[in-house]
């Protein structure tokens, strides 16, 4: 009986750490995209400095925003940075003032906290560096993610570009050739009238 209630309190803890660390689901993204919202991106530099890190193990990062996880993911942060291919992820957060921390785990001796105030401003991109030490805020940019919508927008802005262009091109064409049949109208006129006096001039010689 004993060894069932510990089993129970086990599976219990399990399933606990599983919610506080569960990733953000579609209909809260969703949420927060319908209101004020800004967008994080999170580069990470591998923890070597850090006590207890083991290179061959994956880190178990997430990261928390006032509190709620809106990111958790497994990243191989030593192999990273062996192949300069620094690993980082980006996803939307509530616009405002913030308390963002980053949690490292799994390949450290122990979990790790690194705490940021941020103020997020609505349609921002904040952009984050974690060097392996410290969590710093780098720049904030205006940002607008590319959607459907706008790709729809952009393409039919292209379209019109090219049939505006496709026109221009038929115009001047028909111009061209207005322009090169006046041409040879000239030249035909002028030699018309050149041949007209050169024959004039002629006459009177052959009347003598």
């Amino acid at each position: 009986m004993k060894l069932f209630h510990r089993w129970c309190a086990v599976t219990l803890l399990m399933v606990c750490s599983g919610c506080t660390k569960a990733d953000m689901s579609e209909a809260r993204r969703e949420h927060i995209l319908a209101d004020d919202h800004g967008w994080i991106d999170i580069t990470l530099q591998s923890p070597a400095q850090l006590p207890g890190f083991d290179p061959a193990k994956a880190c178990t990062l997430s990261y928390l925003v006032n509190g709620e996880p809106l990111l958790n993911e497994n990243a191989q942060l030593a192999r990273a940075d062996e192949n300069k291919m620094p690993i980082g992820f980006r996803f939307p957060a509530p616009a405002g003032a913030l308390q963002t921390e980053l949690l490292l785990s799994h390949c450290l001796g122990e979990e790790s906290k690194f705490s940021l105030p941020l103020t997020l401003e609505k349609d921002h991109l904040a952009k984050l560096l974690f060097d392996g030490k410290t969590l710093v805020l780098q720049e904030t940019t205006a940002f607008k993610p590319a959607t459907l919508a706008t790709v729809q927008t952009d393409i039919t802005q292209l379209q019109s570009d090219i049939t505006l262009l496709r026109d221009g091109e038929t115009r001047s064409s028909g111009a061209l050739s207005t322009l090169t049949w006046l041409v040879c109208a000239s030249l035909g006129l002028n030699v018309a009238a050149m041949l007209y006096l050169f024959l004039r001039r002629r006459r009177p010689e052959t009347g003598l």
